[in-house]
């Protein structure tokens, strides 16, 4: 269930919405309303928007807007959209920063892709489940794209079937299926194993790190101190603690940064508030997703503002690969 925004918290988003939609109106002419400014919160939160430079301690974004690119200011403690800057951001902004906004977030400039793919000026790179892979010169610069016929869209590029579609000189050998892992089962005192799983069943226990559907591993509390354990709904039985692989790097810079003295973690938290840190995407309206440097260390962590406390880096999160998602395809 998600947690109850705090009365002051709700007031101020109230005015930070207000505020964009006033400079919306006065700069843009544009009259949003408040699902027309969500949806600009949704765009940063998914990744459909491109971070430039700010100087406070708001973030600013390029999105597409209308049919335009505008550069909005976005709070990250509050998660909302503050205000909409003058035309004059766009033009600072370096042109290719531009090029692959307009690509990216304006309809009509998709289009004109199309309608050179259609008159046969790009060069077909290959056929991959039902779309074709294109190489396109738009704005001077050379972009490889899909484009699905049947629907009539550009799609994000995908290399060919086994490879990157470049030339390749030599050939890499798939990495061996590592055999799925096995967890050592916990025997618990029958009073002691019915309280793990009420505080798991009432989520009152922190979820550290997700192996499967059916096993998840928690902080629960014993005695007033904290204890780690692994559980599976299915078999109803507990597992002495297994950290993450180690190629969930996000995951268990987490965990790492949770078991650090109370110091530290507030230090990271206060980062969190002060707009000191990359915010990575928007899970609900009371938890996102943030990247931090303190002291040397790179962190990955959630954050929770309406509670003020740093949560484990959920897993699983969609990542764009290719230019219409904002990276160098492959």
């Amino acid at each position: 269930m998600p947690r109850k925004v705090k009365p002051e918290v709700s007031a101020i988003r109230q005015k930070q919405r207000a505020h964009a939609k006033r400079r919306f109106s006065q700069r843009f002419d544009l009259e949003l309303n408040r699902d027309g400014i969500r949806e600009i919160e949704r765009m940063i939160g998914s990744g459909r928007a491109i971070v430039v430079p700010s100087k406070d301690c708001h973030r600013n974004y390029l999105v597409g807007v209308a049919g335009r690119l505008i550069v909005v200011g976005y709070d990250c403690r509050t998660h909302r959209v503050v205000t909409a800057l003058p035309d004059e951001y766009v033009e600072r902004l370096p042109p290719e920063t531009v090029t692959l906004a307009r690509l990216r977030f304006l309809s009509a400039e998709q289009e004109k892709v199309i309608a050179d793919i259609l008159a046969g000026k790009a060069q077909l790179l290959h056929i991959r489940g039902g779309a074709e892979f294109y190489e396109v010169l738009y704005a001077g610069q050379p972009v490889r794209i899909g484009y699905r016929a049947d629907r009539r869209v550009l799609v994000p590029y995908r290399g060919k079937p086994g490879g990157s579609g470049k030339p390749s000189f030599a050939v890499i050998p798939k990495p061996a299926i590592a055999p799925p892992p096995v967890f050592d089962e916990l025997e618990l005192e029958p009073a002691l194993a019915d309280s793990f799983r009420r505080q798991i069943k009432d989520q009152q226990s922190i979820l550290l790190w997700r192996h499967s559907k059916s096993v998840a591993f928690h902080q629960v509390e014993r005695d007033a101190s904290a204890m780690r354990i692994g559980y599976s709904n299915t078999r109803n039985i507990f597992f002495q603690y297994s950290d993450p692989p180690e190629s969930m790097v996000e995951l268990r810079s987490s965990l790492r940064l949770l078991e650090a003295p109370a110091s530290v973690q507030a230090a990271v938290a206060e980062l969190v508030r002060e707009c000191k840190a990359d915010l990575l995407s928007i899970r609900t309206e009371d938890r996102a997703s943030y990247r931090v440097e303190w002291n040397g260390e790179i962190f990955y962590l959630d954050y929770s503002a309406a509670a003020g406390r740093l949560l484990a880096w959920f897993e699983g999160r969609a990542r764009p690969t290719d230019p219409l998602n904002g990276q160098e395809s492959r």
